[in-house]
């Protein structure tokens, strides 16, 4: 993917990465759980909600609410084995999740994603 392949010649050159994502929908703050399923909506609202992507940042249904770091990654023969993501939220609760059959951990203030 070209994307890991840039992000991954950025940090080795020394520069991290900033990246933004939508953490507002399907986040509990307090609870320090992030999962798309955490809210059933589609449920709540006895509708379906088929918006891809591209449609919701068109629409302003999806916007950028949290910014991280990717300051690290592990590569083993040119392939990217699990990057490591800084986190300004991390010093809050967050519980190891698995998700699409990625790990997910925390120390201090750092996340560590499997790839």
């Amino acid at each position: 993917m070209i994307v890991k392949r840039t992000a991954a010649k950025s940090i080795k050159a020394g520069e991290a990465v900033w990246f933004g994502c939508d953490v507002g929908k399907m986040f509990h703050r307090d609870l320090g759980v992030m999962n798309m399923d955490l809210y059933d909506y589609e449920l709540l609202f006895d509708t379906k909600f088929s918006m891809d992507k591209k449609t919701k940042l068109e629409y302003g249904d999806s916007v950028m609410t949290h910014a991280m770091l990717i300051t690290a990654v592990d590569l083993k023969g040119g392939q990217s084995l699990k990057w490591r993501i800084e986190n300004s939220w991390m010093s809050q609760k967050l519980q190891i999740h698995l998700q699409s059959n990625h790990l997910y951990q925390n120390q201090g203030s750092m996340i560590y994603f499997e790839d």
